[in-house]
């Protein structure tokens, strides 16, 4: 997507602060988008990872539990 199209080089060129604000804007707004994309994938990746690590602990503690029940019943 090209951000500064002719046309809106042309309305610039003609003058007018509400277009260049908008173009500041516009230009703002759509890198916040795309840091708030990141953002949220990469904090959906690592709730995954975490998941996966407290997936492995239960099941470590799991075997662990049982083989304490083990020792106990001796």
């Amino acid at each position: 997507m090209e951000i500064l199209t002719p046309e809106i080089l042309k309305l610039i060129a003609n003058g007018g602060i509400g277009i260049v604000l908008f173009v500041i804007w516009f230009i703002t707004f759509t890198r916040a988008i795309k840091v708030y994309q990141d953002t949220t994938e990469k904090l959906f990746r690592l709730m995954e990872a975490e998941a996966k690590q407290k997936e492995q602990l239960n099941i470590v503690l799991s075997r662990l539990e049982v083989k304490l029940d083990i020792l106990m019943r001796e």
